[in-house]
């Protein structure tokens, strides 16, 4: 009787076994050697303007662009020639040229690459400003434009170089991070 019983669990065990080393697949998998599909984008604009307004619906900021490229995964709108115009607390208008610049997803900062040109007109007793650097991070809610690249700051009595710089273009300071040296002259 212990001979019958014992033959169905050992036949059942054995297809069990059996069952286990035939659905095994004896090869490791290959590791995917496959780069991830290149992100495109989803829309493109040309000659194109986005306004940036404040609580109060002033307009704080406008960014023009000849071309711009979106790419939905990193949220970033890819932007050739941006125009970036910043308004000061005083109604200066400040104007931030580059030959390619990156919004942010919500378009609360704007990098601009390679040269960077920056531009204060005159206005009242305050003399024109230009700023010369590369690779500029404007942060629109805090009214800043930062670098850590080589500055020159020009107006008509003189020049300004330094290594970074932080630009509150909403109250018109401009701080030199090292090495600053400058060259004035009395008109």
């Amino acid at each position: 009787m212990r001979r019958g019983a014992l033959f169905p669990l050992a036949t059942l065990g054995f297809i069990v076994l059996l069952s286990l080393l035939l659905t095994r697949d004896p090869t490791p998998p290959e590791p995917d050697t496959t780069e991830p599909p290149e992100e495109r984008p989803d829309f493109f604009l040309e000659g194109f303007t986005m306004v940036d307004f404040d609580e109060q619906g002033q307009r704080r900021a406008a960014l023009h662009g000849h071309t711009g490229e979106h790419f939905p995964g990193r949220g970033e709108l890819e932007i050739v020639e941006p125009d970036l115009r910043m308004r000061s607390r005083d109604g200066a208008t400040w104007e931030a040229r580059a030959p390619f610049g990156i919004a942010e997803r919500e378009g609360a900062e704007v990098r601009l690459f390679d040269e960077v040109d920056i531009h204060r007109p005159a206005q009242g007793t305050r003399p024109a400003l230009d700023i010369a650097t590369r690779n500029l991070l404007v942060d629109l809610r805090a009214g800043e434009a930062r670098t850590t690249e080589a500055v020159t700051a020009r107006e008509p009595a003189g020049t300004l170089r330094g290594t970074g710089m932080t630009l509150d273009y909403r109250t018109d300071r401009l701080r030199l991070h090292a090495d600053v040296r400058g060259e004035y002259g009395l008109h």
